[in-house]
C-alpha cells in the first residue's frame, strides 16, 4: 500500500481542479460578481472585475446548463482559478462551439458570487459557397446567395425551422445548442 501511494500520489496529483474548500464559519466578504465575460479571438477569456474582487473561479459549461447553480457545486466543470481578470483559455477550443465560459469572484473563504456568463456576440462565419452565418444576442441569422433548404434542429433532433430561403433570415432561438442544415450542409452553433 505505501510503495502504491508512493508512486500514485506524485504521478497524478492535481490532474483535476478542484474547489476551493468553503469555510461556513466565518461571514462572506460581500462578493460583486464580475461582469463583461468575453472570449476574444486570441483566445484569451476577459472580463470586468467587481470592486473587491481578487480572485476568480472559471468554469466551462455546456451551453444552457450556465444557469442551472447545481453544475457550480462540483469540479466538474471548474477549468480553474485566477487572480486578475483574464485566462488564457486555449485548451479548451474543441469545447468552445459547445460550452459557454462563466467566471465567478471568489473569496478567500471559499464563497462565490453570482456567475458572469460569457457573452455571445455577433459572430460571423462565412463559407465557400457563399453562405454567411451569424449568432447574434438574439438568435441565427443567415445570408444566403441563392434559394436553399434551411433546416434547424435542437441538439435531440426536434426539427423547429424548415423551408426554403433567400437573401437575408433570422430565427429567433433560446439559449442551447443546434444543427443548421443548409442544402447538404451541417453546421454546428451553440446560442
Amino acid at each position: 500500500m505505501n510503495e502504491y501511494m508512493n508512486t500514485y500520489l506524485p504521478a497524478n496529483r492535481f490532474e483535476q481542479p478542484s474547489l476551493t474548500p468553503l469555510i461556513k464559519f466565518k461571514a462572506s466578504e460581500g462578493l460583486g460578481a464580475p461582469s463583461e465575460v468575453v472570449r476574444g479571438s486570441d483566445n484569451i477569456l476577459t472580463w470586468t472585475a467587481p470592486a473587491n474582487g481578487r480572485k476568480y473561479s472559471i468554469y466551462l459549461l455546456p451551453a444552457g446548463g450556465e444557469n442551472n447553480m447545481r453544475n457550480y457545486t462540483t469540479a466538474t466543470y471548474l477549468i480553474g482559478t485566477a487572480f486578475g481578470n483574464s485566462m488564457n483559455v486555449a485548451a479548451h477550443s474543441d469545447k468552445f462551439a459547445t460550452h459557454r465560459f462563466a467566471v465567478r469572484t471568489l473569496d478567500r473563504m471559499g464563497n462565490e458570487s453570482t456567475p458572469a456568463v460569457e457573452k455571445v456576440t455577433a459572430v460571423e462565419y462565412t463559407f465557400a459557397d457563399g453562405i454567411s452565418l451569424s449568432n447574434t444576442s438574439q438568435g441565427i441569422s443567415l445570408e444566403l446567395t441563392k434559394p436553399s433548404q434551411v433546416e434547424v434542429y435542437t441538439v435531440g433532433g426536434l426539427l423547429i425551422r424548415n423551408g426554403t430561403y433567400n437573401g437575408f433570415v433570422e430565427f429567433p432561438l433560446d439559449r442551447g445548442c443546434y444543427i443548421v442544415k443548409i442544402n447538404n450542409a451541417i453546421y454546428k452553433i451553440v446560442h
